[in-house]
Formats: structure tokens, sequence, C-alpha cells
């Protein structure tokens, strides 16, 4: 999925308004941490599997990508080019 078609669905998905998003996104980081943290084997496995704990972890950051994409629809940036401005000179040093 392109990131143009994500951040019109995550539009299209979310019956929320964009300060429900703006709050979400800044009580998710504990949520993501602990199941990171749980999943490098760093802290509690709480009885689950690894393939468990790393679902935990797909699963959060799931959680935080349509919501970035949902702020970036409503305030009018496309994205894409937001990411290539901020990371694209990391594409020209990488080795091959």
């Amino acid at each position: 999925m392109r990131i143009a078609e994500g951040q019109a669905l995550a539009v299209a998905l979310s019956d929320r308004c964009a300060p429900w998003h703006i709050v979400t996104h800044q009580e998710e980081p504990s949520a993501r941490a602990a199941a990171w943290i749980s999943a490098s084997g760093r802290g509690r496995d709480r009885g689950k599997t690894p393939e468990t704990l790393r679902a935990a972890v797909a699963e959060e950051l799931a959680d935080l990508f349509p919501q970035v994409l949902f702020l970036a629809e409503r305030a009018g940036i496309g994205l894409g080019d937001a990411l290539l401005r901020k990371w694209g000179h990391h594409l020209e040093t990488r080795p091959a």
C-alpha cells in the first residue's frame, strides 16, 4: 500500500476527530514500549510465546501508523514527500 492510499484509508476508516488522534498518539507510547521491551527479551514475557509478543508489537505499530496517516491527511501534508525530505539523505548514504 502506498502512503497516499494509506492516508486516504485512515481518514475513511476513522470516525474520530483530529484532537482525539493527537491525544491517543500521546497515550500510546507506553503500550508500544512495553510490547517492544517484552518482545526483545528485556522485560517480562508474562507467559506469552515469542510469536505472541512479536504480534503484540505489530499490533501496537499498526495502531500508530493509521493515526499518523490520519493527522497528515487532515493537515494537508503529503507524508511521502515529507519523509523523503526528512530521511531521503539516508537513502543516498546506505551501502549497496
